[in-house]
This record gives C-alpha cells, sequence and structure tokens, in this order.
C-alpha cells in the first residue's frame, strides 16, 4: 500500500511539473509576442499555444490552467493523505511546490484568460477598461497587444464561453495555492461578471453562474465578499440593465445577511 502510494505521489508530482512546464512555455511565448501592425497578432499567439477543441485564444489558454488547476487538486488531495515524515526534524517538501516563476505565470495567465475571455461576452463599461487595468509588474506582457487581442472579433461572446472562463477561472482561483493573494485581486471582476450573467443574460438559464456566485459567498469572509460587491455596485457603469439589475440582487443579498 505504501509502495502505490509513492507511485501515486510520483505521478502527480510528474503531472504537475508538465502542466506548469506548460504553461510556463506559453505565457513565456506571449511575453515574446509585441504588438505590430503588420504581424498578424492573432495567428502568432495561436501558433505557440497548444491545440484545445476550441480554437480560440482564451480557449487554448484555459486548456492549460485546466490541466494545472486538475494536477494541483490531485496533488493536495494526495499531500492530506499523506503519512507524517518519519523524521521530523527533516520536513519533506510538499508536492503542490511552486516556485515565484510559476506563481506569476499563474496570475499572468488569469488576467489573460479574464481580458481575452471574460470582456467579450459582456457589455462595454462593465469591467475596468483595459487600458486603465492594474497589473503586477511581473505582468510582462506588451499592453496594446493585449488590447488589440482582446478587440478580435474572432473572441467568443455567448454566455455559454462567460460561463466556461468564469469556471476556469474559479477553479483555479480558489485553490489553496492562489487563494489568499489572487482571489481577492480578481474578485470585484468576477462579481461583476457573475451578476451580468445572472441579470442581464438570462437565455440560457444561468443556473451555475448563480450556484457560483452561493459558492463565493459561502467560502469567503462576508466582510471580503460584501467589500468585492460594494466596490462593484459603486462603479459607474455604461449599461443601464446592468446597473437597475443589480439593485434588486443587492437587495436580496442584504435580505439573506
Amino acid at each position: 500500500m505504501a509502495d502505490l502510494h509513492r507511485d501515486m505521489e510520483k505521478l502527480a508530482v510528474d503531472r504537475l511539473g508538465t502542466s506548469m512546464r506548460r504553461l510556463n512555455e506559453a505565457i513565456d511565448s506571449i511575453r515574446a509576442v509585441r504588438m505590430d501592425p503588420s504581424v498578424d497578432i492573432e495567428a502568432k499567439i495561436l501558433q505557440v499555444l497548444p491545440l484545445a477543441p476550441n480554437n480560440s485564444i482564451s480557449e487554448r489558454l484555459l486548456a492549460l490552467v485546466d490541466a494545472l488547476s486538475e494536477a494541483i487538486a490531485e496533488a493536495e488531495a494526495l499531500e492530506s493523505s499523506r503519512d507524517p515524515p518519519v523524521n521530523k526534524t527533516k520536513p519533506r517538501a510538499p508536492l503542490c511546490l511552486l516556485s515565484l516563476r510559476d506563481y506569476t505565470t499563474v496570475q499572468a495567465a488569469v488576467e489573460l484568460i479574464l481580458v481575452w475571455g471574460a470582456y467579450s461576452c459582456v457589455e462595454a463599461g462593465i469591467l475596468t477598461p483595459i487600458p486603465q487595468r492594474v497589473v503586477a509588474k511581473t505582468f510582462k506582457i506588451d499592453r496594446a497587444m493585449v488590447q488589440h487581442v482582446a478587440t478580435l472579433e474572432s473572441n467568443p461572446s455567448t454566455p455559454a464561453h462567460l460561463d466556461n472562463a468564469l469556471r476556469g477561472l474559479l477553479h483555479v482561483l480558489q485553490l489553496s495555492q492562489f487563494k489568499p493573494m489572487l482571489l481577492p485581486a480578481y474578485l470585484a471582476d468576477l462579481l461583476a461578471c457573475l451578476v451580468y450573467r445572472i441579470h442581464c443574460q438570462p437565455s440560457p438559464p444561468p443556473t451555475v453562474a448563480a450556484a457560483r456566485l452561493r459558492q463565493l459567498m459561502d467560502v469567503l469572509p462576508i466582510r471580503v465578499f460584501m467589500g468585492s460587491l460594494r466596490g462593484v455596485l459603486a462603479t459607474p457603469h455604461a449599461s443601464t440593465l446592468f446597473v437597475l439589475s443589480s439593485i434588486p440582487f443587492t437587495l436580496k443579498l442584504l435580505f439573506i445577511h
């Protein structure tokens, strides 16, 4: 049994290493792309991303993040069932040990999935304009190129695509590796997208989005959740529908809590 568990741990570590390496390579390749009107930027980025069931840039990037999220979740599950170390004076390395570079890669991937995957699915004015977004110094990706890709007509803009982007983002951001730092940083964006999906895109029914919103309310301290929600509602929005739909939503939250 012990040998089997060690084999499972080795496989989990290998899977985590492979998925992290692929994401690192993808983000490094994207960092090398610079805005150039004479170059087909979309084709250049697609060339450095592995194929996915769908061919949009955000979906390919999301597939890499999904693979990493699954690998981390598997390793964390094995970590929780490990026997105590034989020699307590020599702590062993955790199965989910990530480097600073890995962390900044995930942070960059989250930003790109949000900007390239969610912005095209919501009305202009709901989320912070891309040039005004505050990103980490480690982002190191050409902002003009990022905005150019975000405005491509080929970007999916359906409610189903927004659901998928939110699913992937919430999955990775709620992992213990990233939840303390990255989830609060993106909580306002996620709440704005969820509220928009629930109240401004009624078809198909936003059942999953509503469940994800309730889950956030359950797992986050109410002070953190409400603070981010107040920030979303206090921000001037160009969409009258979004503003009006937020009123009953807010009243419902106040009634619940």
